[in-house]
């Protein structure tokens, strides 16, 4: 009888121990997927690198690309390695190449504007690309020599006239990163924000776009800071706690 109750007590144990293996190894593969899931919605939006643009405007870009290469003696700023694990592989690298690739077409210190040229409507995308030597002023001529891009941006945050100036370039480097159709969300904690978002900052009043991020502040590129040149900066670094409670996406 003894013999009877220890088998089956051994044959419970063993049982008992099948069915957490299970468990455990059922729980194991559903976070592994989850794991997988997050980085693959995140580097999908690295797949358009490049194609985010229709044939014109993606030949007008690698056209400028081409002009400017030799041309533009640029101090190029990139994202640091520091934080690389929280990113798909090589995700960086690729951000970096394609931000160099940015400060070509729209330099430092240059105005994304068409001041001299002819004017045109500020709500078109017509001037995407246009960058001058001339900073704009807003005083005497409002948003009319102003650069605008109405791109992905806008499904988030529809109001209008926001495309004009630093929120239009914000969104223009964004879409020329990831690609006009890549997945948008907004959040407002510092602790969530990665390299590639964009902010809106200063009260609702101004949007940058993140090129780097630490713990303790981040490097943004962006446009019209003084809110009446549109002046092209990057490389600005802005603490966190002036970050905090920020709109993002």
């Amino acid at each position: 009888m003894k013999n009877i109750i220890e088998n089956m007590a051994k044959l419970v144990s063993k049982i008992i121990l099948r069915i957490f293996l299970i468990i455990l190894f059922f729980f194991i593969i559903l976070a592994i997927t989850k794991i997988n899931k997050n980085v693959l919605a995140f580097a999908e939006t690295v797949e358009a690198l490049g194609n985010s643009n229709t044939d014109n405007n993606e030949n007008k870009f690698f056209k400028i690309l081409e002009e400017n290469q030799n041309q533009i003696n640029n101090k190029y700023i990139t994202a640091s390695m520091q934080s690389s694990n929280q990113y798909p592989q090589n995700w960086l690298n690729e951000f970096n190449k394609k931000i160099i690739e940015l400060q070509l077409i729209f330099p430092n210190d240059m105005y994304w504007n068409h001041m001299g040229e002819k004017s045109s409507n500020p709500h078109e995308n017509n001037n995407m690309y246009s960058v001058t030597e001339i900073p704009c002023n807003h005083n005497e001529y409002g948003e009319r020599y102003c650069n605008a891009y109405y791109g992905k941006s806008d499904d988030v945050y529809p109001y209008e006239a926001t495309s004009v100036q630093c929120r239009g370039f914000a969104s223009l480097l964004s879409d020329l990163v990831f690609g006009e159709d890549a997945p948008v969300r907004v959040f407002e904690n510092y602790d969530e924000l990665r390299i590639g978002d964009q902010a809106r900052i200063d009260g609702d009043y101004h949007s940058v776009f993140i090129i780097d991020k630490t713990d303790e502040y981040v490097i943004v590129a962006e446009c019209n800071e003084d809110l009446k040149s549109c002046k092209i900066s990057w490389g600005r670094k802005i603490m966190r706690e002036d970050m905090e409670r920020v709109v993002c996406y």
